[in-house]
């Protein structure tokens, strides 16, 4: 049904549910449609105001957990379907969700638990080896991640959200060809494929292709602006291409999404020092040493830092803590040659002109 006819519906049913406001397959139709058409603080209205009357039936329990969910109240959702299985109310459907808002609160390791409970065959919730995948995927359980979307495709070789998360996946894991090949099948089947988008960019990118990598980065940000990869990785270009007040502003918004990756943290931070920002730069940098503080190139980078600020002796001793650490690191060899320069030392537009080279090749 179109929202015209759903609208419909819902108003036939609020009348039959005015007369009899306590039936509850009435209350379970009404809520159902206000949460299809986004209505949430109606059906949240409704399931509480119910509660209050009924007590906690389990069907409203549901709905008021399907609804937080719809409307991103992981946490709400997460508590009421807790609260359900202490009531001994249990099943694949009920374990699905809870996996799924413990996945978007960032629980990887709850979401794995509870959904490997789930048959990865079962019929109420055929998709389930998706949403398990993305918490392995977060989990670094990569080979899991792509036996379980393998053997998922089998049965479902038209799926185009677990093409493209295979693709993403198998990208991470160093499998560009395998990645390519997902990414392609799954922007046949669907132009918009907002993972093929994102797996087609970054191998553009890794293949110096910039304007097809932009083209591929902007066309996922069109699906969802808050695309962490899509806006690192146009970050990374304008970097590239010294647009560095560009490059701040995506590589921001990158970190703001992503605070622990450390790459883009780093790379944040050089576009930081060319833009004169060099305690923000510093800052970040140190934030990256604390999230790996085995990070070569982070401390490559902090030695540059106390360079600039003129701390030729703490350059040199955090330089070598780095070159201890990782010694053919083509970053580390390039801060040694810098500092080695001493009096010939460049400019410190040079020396940034030689990192961002360093980042073309990374």
């Amino acid at each position: 049904m179109d929202t015209d006819q759903l609208q419909t519906e819902l108003n036939k049913f609020l009348g039959y549910l005015s007369q009899d406001e306590n039936n509850l397959h009435l209350l379970y139709r009404v809520i159902d449609l206000q949460t299809q058409l986004a209505q949430f603080d109606n059906a949240e209205q409704q399931i509480k105001s119910a509660i209050q009357r009924l007590g906690a039936d389990p069907g409203l329990l549901f709905r008021l957990a399907t609804f937080s969910i719809a409307s991103g109240d992981y946490k709400q959702a997460i508590a009421t379907l807790l609260d359900m299985q202490r009531q001994g109310v249990d099943n694949d459907v009920l374990r699905y969700n809870l996996g799924y808002a413990y996945l978007y609160t960032g629980e990887y390791e709850q979401a794995e638990e509870v959904l490997r409970a789930i048959d990865l065959q079962s019929q109420q919730v055929p998709n389930v080896a998706v949403v398990l995948a993305r918490a392995q995927h977060h989990l670094n359980k990569l080979d899991e991640a792509q036996s379980n979307l393998e053997k998922y495709l089998v049965r479902h070789p038209q799926d185009v959200t677990a093409l493209g998360q295979l693709a993403i996946i198998s990208l991470d894991a160093q499998q560009q060809d395998r990645a390519l090949e997902y990414a392609t099948t799954a922007l046949e089947l669907d132009a918009d494929s907002l993972e093929a988008h994102v797996v087609l960019g970054t191998i553009s990118f890794d293949r110096s292709d910039l304007n097809h990598a932009k083209q591929y980065y902007h066309h996922a940000l069109k699906r969802d602006a808050k695309n962490a990869r899509s806006l690192s990785g146009l970050g990374m270009i304008a970097l590239q291409q010294q647009d560095f007040s560009s490059a701040c502003d995506y590589l921001q918004q990158a970190t703001n999404l992503m605070p622990n990756d450390t790459a883009n943290l780093v790379a944040l931070a050089w576009a930081q020092i060319a833009s004169n920002q060099i305690s923000v730069a510093k800052s970040n940098l140190q934030q990256a040493l604390i999230l790996d503080g085995q990070s070569a190139e982070t401390l490559a980078s902090l030695a540059l830092v106390a360079l600039f600020e003129g701390n030729d002796n703490q350059a040199s001793e955090v330089l070598l803590k780095a070159e201890a650490m990782q010694p053919n690191s083509p970053l580390v060899l390039l801060c040694k040659t810098i500092l080695a320069a001493g009096d010939n030392l460049d400019t410190p537009e040079k020396i940034i002109q030689s990192v961002i080279s360093f980042f073309e090749k990374a």
